[in-house]
This record gives structure tokens, C-alpha cells and sequence, in this order.
């Protein structure tokens, strides 16, 4: 890391604190919908699979666009990406509230995921280049945190602001905190620098990496296997948080109330892994090790659930068990990724591996959809289950020595 944008404790501090208002904003983004899909249900007619592609439709934006915002990243620095993307986002959100046609919505939904493909790529880059070493670990656990503080703050929020404005007001509510929240980026924009502006011009903007150097890298063993965790392991925490409710109301006989109380629990526990998982892989390490382990519980949980076999609290609170070991596993995978990355390939290892979370982000919740509109709830989150089992797979194989 560059000496001169080593950032102190106060400088970190702010760093961090930018970063993570904007990845709550990216992670609470993905749940804006779902929680309003019996509002658009009751009101459209839609199927679940179709209401399913107003989630997935984002997701493949976000997938698909890791990879050159990545590139960008390198070549011109986190800062701009990630203030644009956010700008797009919450221009999205504002006017699908004025939509009026399912296309309409697909396509805002996919302007929406366009914009946040930017957070992966700009914001572990800003942090590599501004956060030393010894407190990487506990940066990219707050980050995390942030995130899935954005997940389980959704449902009860949109739920809300819903019943209170009506679904299409909430969504564009939601926009118009986006914009706010780009204002307070570039209000304090300079924390969020990662460029040297001290040193030779040609010294202040990154070099750009050969496209032979990018696609050895994408093609590797470690960044393959990382590719499949990101995108097994997003397969099964957008396909459960989308339908969790859903799935609690059909096996179960829960309200939405209780529904909704269960999706809350299980992201709450996801977030306090996050924070465990910190401390964890800066003093541990291991971190294949970590991930593995971490996600057999996840798997375990979720096939509790599926079996509809014990009470609604039991396998709540199994389920939420293995949300909090997923959680413990995210610091793990982010510093693997990490480590695989050569010195100025960051933005593009981050944006190659998070390919997968906006892939199987959006491979989740239609699988789900498709069991639900089958009348197979059960399946739905067997399912769940088996991805997340086949994730132990890739993490098991997944070697990146540090840089």
C-alpha cells in the first residue's frame, strides 16, 4: 500500500463510514421489492416467476458489469465509479414508482443493477489502497456488515413506508435517499481518495493491466473456485431472503408477520457473523478453513427448514443459525480473494469474483419462484440447500497465497 494514502484512525474512520452507508445502500437495495411482491402481486396479477424477474433482472446487470467496472476501477480510480453508480441507482428507484408497465419495471430494476455493480470493484479498492493490513480484516467485516444491516433492515422498512404511502411511493422514497446519499459522498469525497496525487502525473493514474495479464488471472484455479463460491453461495442467500416469507406462510402456516419476523432474524444473524468473521480472519487465518466450515452450517440450516418438520420457531432459529455462520464465512472470502489478486489487479479480481453474486443473485430467487408457482415449497429451499453445499466444494479447492 502506498505510504501516502495510508489513512490514521480518524481517516479510517471516515473511510469506512462512507464505504458503509453506500454498501447498506447497495445490500438494502436488493430486498426493496420483495417485501412489496403480495402489494404487487394483489395488484398486477403477476406470477411469482415474473415477479422474480424484477429481482433477477438487476441481478444479471450487476453480474455482467463486475468485470468492467472493475477494469475502470484499476484504470481510474474507485471514487467516481462508485459515486456514478450510486447516482444511477437512486435515479432508478425514484422513477419506477412511476411505472406503469411490467417492462417499465424490468428495465428501471436493470438500471438499478447496473448502478450497483460498482460497490465490489471501487470500494475494496479504495479500502486495499487507505487501510493497512493489520486492519483489513475488521474493515472488510464493518463493510460486510454494513451490507447485510441494509438486508435486514429492508423488509420491516419497505413494509412500512408501504402500508403508509402505498408501494409505489416507498420505492421512490428509496431513490431519492440514494441521491442524498451520493450529495454526502461528494461532500466528503476527498476521504475516499485512492489516488497519489503527490508523485508524476503519469504516476497518478493507475496503469491499465494487459487484457493477456486480466484473463490469466480470471482464468486461474483460485479466482475460478472463488467465482463458483460467490456464485453458489449467492444462489442461496438471494433465493431464501426472496422467499423466506413466502416459504414460512406455504410449509408453516405463518402470517406475513411472522414471516417477515423470521427473514429479519436470520439477516440480523448475518450481519453479527460478519463482525465475528472480522476478528476471525485477522487473527486466525485459514481461511478456506473458515469458509468451509461456516457454510456446511448454512447448508444445515436451510435443510432443516426445507423438511417442515419441527415448529416454525425451531427451524427459524436453525435458520438463522446458519445465517450467522454465513456471515462468519463473507471476511474470509472477500481477504481470499484478496490474496489471489497481484499488486494493481484488484479492481478486476473483485470484479471477476462478484460476477457471481450478481449471477446466482439473480439465479436464486427464479428457482425459488419456479418451486413456489409448483406448489413445491420444500424443494424450493432443498434446493437452497444443495447450492450452498456445492459452495463447500469450491472453497475446499480455492488456494491464494498472500501478495
Amino acid at each position: 500500500m502506498n505510504a501516502s494514502l495510508a489513512a490514521g484512525a480518524g481517516g479510517r474512520n471516515k473511510i469506512i463510514g462512507l464505504l458503509c452507508g453506500g454498501h447498506f445502500y447497495s445490500h438494502f437495495s436488493n430486498l426493496v421489492l420483495p417485501p412489496l411482491f403480495p402489494f404487487l402481486k394483489a395488484e398486477t396479477g403477476l406470477d411469482y416467476v415474473a415477479l422474480a424477474g424484477l429481482v433477477a433482472a438487476p441481478a444479471i446487470a450487476t453480474g455482467v458489469s463486475q468485470v468492467p467496472f472493475g477494469l475502470l476501477v484499476d484504470r481510474f480510480g474507485g471514487r467516481v465509479v462508485l459515486l456514478g453508480g450510486l447516482a444511477v441507482m437512486g435515479l432508478g428507484f425514484a422513477l419506477v414508482g412511476m411505472a406503469t408497465e411490467y417492462w417499465q419495471l424490468l428495465v428501471l430494476m436493470t438500471l438499478v443493477g447496473l448502478g450497483n455493480g460498482v460497490f465490489h470493484p471501487s470500494d475494496y479498492v479504495i479500502m486495499t489502497k487507505r487501510i493497512a493490513h493489520s486492519h483489513l480484516g475488521r474493515a472488510v467485516s464493518l463493510h460486510g456488515f454494513s451490507g447485510y444491516i441494509g438486508w435486514a433492515a429492508a423488509p420491516a422498512i419497505m413494509l412500512g413506508l408501504a402500508e403508509l404511502v402505498g408501494w409505489r411511493h416507498a420505492v421512490s422514497i428509496i431513490g431519492l435517499l440514494g441521491l442524498v446519499i451520493v450529495l454526502i459522498m461528494f461532500a466528503f469525497g476527498a476521504a475516499l481518495r485512492d489516488r497519489d496525487d503527490s508523485g508524476p502525473a503519469k504516476e497518478q493514474i493507475a496503469q491499465p493491466q494487459s487484457s493477456r495479464r486480466s484473463l490469466r488471472l480470471m482464468l486461474s484455479r483460485p479466482m475460478l473456485m472463488l467465482l463458483g463460491f460467490f456464485l453458489l453461495t449467492a444462489i442461496t442467500t438471494s433465493g431464501t431472503a426472496s422467499f423466506l416469507v413466502v416459504g414460512a406462510m406455504e410449509l408453516y402456516g405463518a402470517d406475513e408477520t411472522l414471516g417477515n419476523n423470521a427473514l429479519t432474524a436470520y439477516l440480523v444473524a448475518m450481519a453479527g457473523g460478519v463482525l465475528i468473521g472480522g476478528v476471525i480472519a485477522d487473527r486466525y487465518g485459514h481461511h478456506n478453513l473458515v469458509a468451509s466450515v461456516s457454510v456446511a452450517v448454512f447448508a444445515a440450516g436451510l435443510a432443516i427448514f426445507a423438511l417442515g418438520l419441527a415448529p416454525l420457531m425451531v427451524v427459524a432459529a436453525a435458520v438463522a443459525l446458519g445465517g450467522l455462520a454465513f456471515g462468519i464465512a463473507t471476511p474470509s472470502r472477500d481477504l481470499l480473494v484478496r490474496q489471489a489478486a497481484p499488486p494493481g489487479t484488484i479492481g478486476v479480481a473483485f470484479g471477476f469474483t462478484s460476477t457471481g453474486l450478481g449471477l446466482g443473485g439473480a439465479a436464486g430467487p427464479v428457482i425459488c419462484g419456479w418451486f413456489m408457482d409448483a406448489g413445491a415449497p420444500g424443494w424450493a429451499f432443498g434446493a437452497m440447500a444443495a447450492s450452498a453445499a456445492l459452495a463447500i466444494i469450491t472453497a475446499m479447492l480455492t488456494r491464494g497465497g498472500p501478495n
